[in-house]
């Protein structure tokens, strides 16, 4: 309760309240101003782990196991098949974000680079020769993806989107032969990411895409290049996100993909008159570990 001084009118008792109160009022703006600016960023709303999830930078260590195999027209002399692991290195990038008015737009990129040797089980071409050594393997791919999340709930997002690639893979067959594919894919892919624990997002992707203009180099003495049939590319994967710190994730992946060229057209050459490549299918499994920095 407020006592009245002695000797004070109600009106100008009135008048001193007012003056009292907004000047406690006024400094109201000011206390929230500080104990805002103390809070800090932190006090503003946290980006969801499914999404922070998909705005990182990171580089890695990749394991790739290549089996490939030819098939030879029936009544033609012939076989052809590698395998073996090769070690290697990958980097990638990828964002989540909001633009044009559209809420959690994605877009990620992706270089991984592969080389070791592999063991060769063959035939010399056009007979049933074995023939074992082992192979040279250098592979390149690029990877890019751009599409858009959707949340499912706050714990859960899935992410369709188109699906972009490159890959040049170097065969050398020994001194003096060596054959390149080169191959661009386009396709699509769903992605999910799902919030296990406070720290771990668990992910996985299933994808569709076909091979655009393959081609094979043969190099002998001489090159010769020429056209492939495309084929189809199915690919499945899953990995994790364990956040070390806010910035610092580390990530596990693993990924299959199995896709084909068909035969190519007769080719003439110097060094070993009339060949072709025979229709193929390589089946990818692709082990990859890194440290992410999430922005």
């Amino acid at each position: 309760m407020v006592s009245r001084a002695a000797g004070m009118t109600p009106a100008v008792e009135d008048t001193a309240l007012r003056n009292l109160t907004s000047a406690r009022l006024g400094w109201a703006p000011v206390v929230l101003g500080i104990a805002a600016t103390s809070l800090g960023p932190g006090a503003r709303a946290q980006t969801l782990p499914v999404v922070q999830a998909n705005r990182e930078i990171g580089v890695g260590f990749s394991a790739l196991y290549r089996d490939y195999r030819e098939s030879f027209p029936a009544g033609t002399p012939g076989r052809d098949r590698e395998g073996g692991w090769t070690p290697g290195v990958a980097a990638g990038a990828s964002w989540m974000g909001d633009a044009g008015g559209l809420r959690n737009l994605y877009g990620s990129i992706r270089v991984t680079y592969n080389a070791g040797n592999q063991n060769y089980r063959g035939s010399l071409f056009g007979s049933d020769t074995a023939l074992e050594f082992r192979s040279g393997l250098a592979n390149t791919t690029v990877t890019a993806q751009l599409g858009k999340g959707f949340l499912v709930s706050p714990r859960l997002l899935i992410t369709p989107a188109a699906t972009f690639g490159y890959q040049l893979w170097n065969r050398d067959l020994g001194p003096g032969q060596t054959e390149d594919y080169r191959t661009f894919m386009a396709g699509a892919a769903v992605r999910a990411d799902y919030q296990a624990a406070r720290r771990l997002v668990l992910r996985g992707q299933l994808g569709l895409a076909e091979t655009v203009d393959p081609r094979i180099t043969f190099r002998y003495q001489h090159s010769y290049g020429t056209a492939l049939a495309a084929r189809p590319v199915y690919q499945a994967g899953a990995g994790l996100d364990y956040a070390l710190t806010a910035r610092f994730h580390l990530s596990a992946d693993a990924q299959v993909s199995r896709y084909g060229y068909g035969r190519s057209r007769n080719l003439a050459t110097l060094e070993k008159g009339l060949i072709f490549e025979p229709a193929s299918t390589t089946t990818d499994s692709q082990l990859q570990l890194g440290l992410a920095y999430a922005f």
